[in-house]
């Protein structure tokens, strides 16, 4: 009988110690969501100072434990910056006139490392993101193509800008090479095609001498094989300088023999 009520006494323990864990977990969650419901609602404050402050205080939060709520204040916020961002560059000045360079660059690197669907537009222009903001774009793959196409067609778009765009379709044509739809490789050699054939910034030339060779397109390829053998084909993109001519020819030549582009 004793070791029966023992039994019991301890079950009854457990059950209570459950219990009670599962009230604190769902408290724990419940505060959870009103502490990131707070935060996306100060993102969204009037106050640049505001905004910036919540930010910084929303990092406590890891990244794949973002709430919807949140991940939305966050991507209206890098909405926001790079409108800022594109204003500084139109009127010929440096961001940090307009707002401070490593917070730009630390929202575009929160959003990209969030990796929200809804967030692909935002990341296509956020030219601060660097390697993280192409690394997400290429990991939405296809559904990433129209507005990152849209970015490197763009005529007023910042040479960097561009670049991004042509890297973030290198990794969606690399991750999803077997699996591109028709309508998709078009685009992307569209843009590239674009890029490839008028006269450019030298490194943005370069990013799509890269994107070129990988999507493998034999017309595009014969457009790479012009810069690498004719250094008139060099200036014919408006690059006049004779190291950059010799530059981009060599590596146009080494990407036509397989070989991988240069770190970036």
């Amino acid at each position: 009988m004793r070791i029966h009520t023992t039994v019991r006494k301890l079950v009854l323990a457990a059950v209570l110690v459950a219990a009670s864990f599962d009230r604190v977990e769902g408290q724990v969650t419940r505060i959870d969501r009103e502490q990131q419901a707070q935060w996306a609602e100060r993102l969204g404050s009037s106050e640049a100072a505001e905004r910036k402050q919540a930010f910084y205080e929303s990092l406590a939060i890891p990244h794949e434990d973002v709430l919807p709520v949140l991940s939305q204040a966050l991507t209206r916020l890098l909405e926001g910056l790079n409108v800022v961002v594109a204003e500084a560059i139109s009127a010929g000045e440096t961001l940090d006139v307009h707002e401070d360079p490593s917070y730009v660059a630390a929202v575009s690197r929160r959003v990209a490392e969030i990796r929200d669907p809804n967030a692909i537009r935002a990341l296509a222009r956020a030219m601060d993101g660097g390697r993280l903001a192409s690394e997400a774009l290429g990991s939405f793959g296809p559904a990433a193509i129209p507005a990152v196409v849209a970015v490197v067609e763009d005529p007023e778009s910042h040479y960097d800008l561009v670049i991004y765009g042509l890297r973030s379709l290198g990794q969606i044509v690399a991750l999803h090479r077997a699996t591109l739809p028709t309508a998709a490789r078009a685009s992307i050699k569209r843009a590239v095609s674009m890029r490839l054939n008028n006269e450019q910034y030298f490194t943005t030339l370069w990013a799509a001498v890269d994107l070129a060779v990988d999507l493998a397109d034999a017309e595009l390829l014969d457009t790479v094989r012009q810069l690498a053998n004719d250094a008139d084909a060099v200036r014919a993109r408006g690059i006049t300088d004779p190291e950059i001519i010799a530059l981009t020819r060599d590596r146009a030549a080494k990407r036509l023999r397989g070989g991988s582009p240069p770190p970036r």
